[in-house]
């Protein structure tokens, strides 16, 4: 006796319906390794959330920071002798940020000189975020494993630095495509500054137990959106929680940031027999946020040591010049926010290794 088609339907509906009951507490892991391929080379596929940025890890209803860095992570672990090759799935992506392809295009250049290969073998099906995946140079730099920043073209992709690399050329890049030859010589020098300053703290202090400027590796991205011209660089150094406990001036610079906490540390660590003096090395004490926002205090006076490089005083310059300025500083485990004047210090929800730093500019063509 032959079974009707409606029967079938009925039977195939239900049997779905209880393959989707027994699965509905199973999390779905976007980033598993997928089985070995006919060459019997593992390969693994990593599939893009809807929303690529870090700029929510202050939003506790928004999971897109978490996404992204546990992406990032992924990409990190893969080791060349189990993991020779990896698909990048973006299909899924609608919302892509610049700062967020900057951290993940570091951590695939870092894999790929290990010897993991990748292929981006679906883009957003949005035009913009595929244009920034284009304009950032990532699909080259997956295809070719190596890519050098082309100054002559419209736009730059990420540049990736060493010591002083590229200093003049970025600020060259600026005058003549962004201004179109018309930014003044006092803009110039400012931006060459912050520039530089942001340079020099990638060789100063992210990499303190590096000698050689060729292992003092940086990324930089430059975009234009409107009338404002953002700026991002990135480094995988110590971070600046890290340095700046060493510093001779953390201390003084704390009580006037913090005094509260300052008395507060200053009372738990005399009950501990610690002096006031040592205090920078007991952790635990300073969130990494706070530490960054220490950091980035104006330079000390008096028989304190200088704080070259860390004041960033050119960037928060320009930031503080611009209406809708924002200065963002991603360390370790700390963000530092900037915006109209009001500093925001929060608490990362995953650890970024590294440094990140991104302001944005307001390009004024007719300066003149």
């Amino acid at each position: 006796m032959s079974v009707s088609k409606e029967k079938i339907k009925s039977l195939i509906a239900q049997k779905r319906w209880k393959n989707e009951i027994s699965r509905k507490t199973i999390e779905y892991n976007p980033y598993r390794p997928r089985k070995k391929g006919p060459k019997k080379k593992d390969f693994e596929y990593i599939r893009f959330p809807t929303s690529f940025s870090i700029y929510s890890a202050d939003n506790e209803k928004d999971s897109s920071y978490l996404e992204t860095m546990n992406i990032v992570s992924a990409i990190t672990r893969c080791n060349p002798n189990i993991t020779q090759k990896v698909n990048l799935d973006f299909s899924q992506t609608k919302n892509i940020k610049i700062a967020s392809i900057l951290v993940l295009y570091a951590a695939i250049e870092i894999a790929i000189t290990r010897g993991v290969r990748f292929k981006i073998i679906s883009f957003p099906h949005e035009y913009k975020a595929t244009k920034v995946i284009k304009r950032s140079g990532l699909d080259k730099l997956c295809r070719d494993g190596i890519l050098t920043p082309d100054f002559n073209s419209e736009f730059i992709p990420v540049i990736s630095g060493v010591g002083g690399d590229y200093r003049d050329e970025i600020v060259d890049f600026i005058q003549n495509k962004i201004y179109k030859n018309k930014m003044s010589a006092h803009t110039e020098s400012i931006y060459g500054g912050a520039i530089q300053e942001a340079i020099n703290n990638v060789s100063y202090h992210a990499y303190p137990t590096i000698q050689e400027n060729n292992d003092k590796k940086w990324w930089a991205k430059c975009d234009l959106a409107g009338d404002q011209l953002f700026l991002a660089i990135y480094d995988l150094g110590v971070g600046i929680p890290e340095t700046v406990m060493k510093r001779t001036w953390y201390g003084n610079i704390l009580q006037q940031t913090y005094p509260q906490i300052y008395d507060k540390i200053q009372s738990e660590l005399e009950k501990e027999g610690v002096s006031i003096s040592e205090f920078r090395y007991k952790y635990g004490k300073v969130t990494d946020a706070m530490k960054i926002a220490i950091s980035m205090v104006g330079d000390v006076t008096g028989t304190d040591s200088s704080k070259h490089g860390q004041g960033s005083k050119s960037i928060k310059g320009l930031v503080t010049d611009n209406d809708i300025g924002t200065l963002w500083i991603y360390s370790n485990d700390g963000l530092y926010k900037l915006k109209s004047g009001s500093v925001e210090t929060i608490d990362l929800p995953k650890r970024i290794p590294g440094t990140l730093i991104q302001w944005n500019i307001k390009v004024d063509q007719d300066e003149h």
